[in-house]
């Protein structure tokens, strides 16, 4: 029986000595937002602890489960290497399907979740986005991803046909449909009541979409080399070039917040006089 190379066990020491640093490196700011009291906060905090744990996740939890559940074959082909028609399937880059990911879960149960939880501090939302990415939506997006590409590119409805027949797809369709438009209606809720009153978020949003034409026909066109760093400036340029000035307010929208807050202070003073003179009710009901 041979002994273990040198650098194999060097190498086994470095990764636990790694996998406990993020451990710690998680825990301490977890602790550090648990303790946070006050409304403003350092986002160091929340992002140190996404990276431990998302790293811990993707080391341990996703390596066992791409191993052990999927036995993922990396010399296996898939289904855009076997079926290449330049339209359906086209072999494309790790970073697109990550891009994808990134869209699909990026739904319901990350945004509205987190935003209710956040009502009780930091915490709550934290452990929300992070427990549920890990155990549940990156499971979740990579397991119908895989079953997806055994099944030559097939999609939820159509694996659902094939193992329960025509009915069993028809209905497991018409469900899909249902809940997706439920979803759209209540995410679309959400983010229109975020929105209303930031003309910076509204087009910040509405600029992601020729964004998003312009890098597709780079890659197209241009076989996609920089096509990254061009969305990512594209992204930069449209999150920070409106903010200074389609926040700021204008002339008459300042007016109208000025007399509001003006008529508050004139009812509450109204109220406090209406303690103790007959005439502060007076001055209150004209308030």
């Amino acid at each position: 029986m041979k002994a273990p190379a040198s650098g194999a066990g060097g190498t086994g020491v470095v990764r636990k000595v790694a996998a406990l640093v993020l451990a710690l490196g998680g825990g301490i700011a977890l602790g550090g937002i648990a303790l946070q009291r006050h409304e403003p906060i350092n986002a160091l905090w929340i992002i140190t602890a996404a990276v431990c744990i998302y790293l811990l996740g993707y080391r341990f939890y996703a390596a066992w489960i791409a191993t052990r559940v999927l036995l993922v074959d990396p010399s296996r082909a898939t289904p855009a290497e076997r079926l290449n028609n330049g339209r359906d399937f086209l072999p494309t880059h790790r970073a697109i399907v990550f891009g994808h990911h990134f869209a699909a879960i990026a739904g319901p149960g990350p945004l509205v979740g987190p935003t209710l939880a956040a009502q009780f501090g930091y915490l709550p939302g934290t452990l929300w986005i992070l427990i549920g990415a890990v155990l549940g939506g990156c499971v979740q997006d990579m397991t119908i991803l895989f079953l997806s590409t055994r099944r030559d590119g097939r999609s939820l409805g159509q694996m659902a046909r094939d193992e329960l027949g025509p009915f069993g797809g028809f209905a497991a369709l018409i469900g899909t449909l249902l809940i997706l438009v439920v979803l759209s209606a209540v995410l679309g809720l959400v983010i229109v009541n975020a929105m209303k009153h930031s003309p910076w978020a509204t087009s910040t949003v509405a600029a992601t979409i020729p964004v998003a034409i312009l890098v597709g026909l780079y890659l197209r066109l241009a076989a996609g080399t920089g096509a990254r760093g061009i969305d990512h400036r594209c992204l930069a340029g449209a999150a920070g070039g409106g903010r200074g000035r389609l926040d700021r307010p204008s002339a008459a929208a300042a007016q109208r917040i000025r007399l509001r807050r003006a008529g508050d202070r004139g009812r509450h003073r109204g109220l406090r006089l209406g303690r103790r003179h007959p005439a502060g009710v007076a001055a209150a009901r004209a308030a």
